[in-house]
């Protein structure tokens, strides 16, 4: 998980070097940057749950996000686990078709989340 964090940073980084110059303010890197902003996005949802229904929701709410997590990343482990595709003499990866998917698997053990 931390490494597509950091992965989707890099990210951003760079396309705010490319669209204002490396050499642009520190607020135009905040601002601009969509990870901070979803960030800010999730923060203010965590506190407006504490604010308006205390702690013991805020718990159940911290619960719920764990589980969806655990649930997003078993669902892509079933999905991508061992589809190899492969490679042509130029480096390019072949087509992705049926037998580069476990949907069908997937679909019955995690009822197509």
């Amino acid at each position: 998980m931390y490494t597509s964090i950091t992965h989707v940073w890099q990210f951003e980084t760079e396309k705010i070097d490319k669209w204002y110059g490396k050499d642009c303010n520190i607020l135009t890197r905040i601002f601009c940057n969509k990870l901070v902003c979803y960030e800010i996005l999730h923060a203010s949802i965590l506190f407006g749950v504490y604010s308006i229904f205390g702690w013991s929701s805020l718990k159940f709410y911290l619960c719920y996000i764990v589980i969806g997590l655990l649930w997003h990343e078993t669902v892509n482990y079933i999905e991508h686990y061992g589809i190899l595709r492969k490679k042509d003499a130029n480096g390019v990866n072949e087509s992705i078709n049926k037998m580069h998917s476990w949907n069908q698997l997937s679909g019955a053990v995690m009822a197509r989340l």
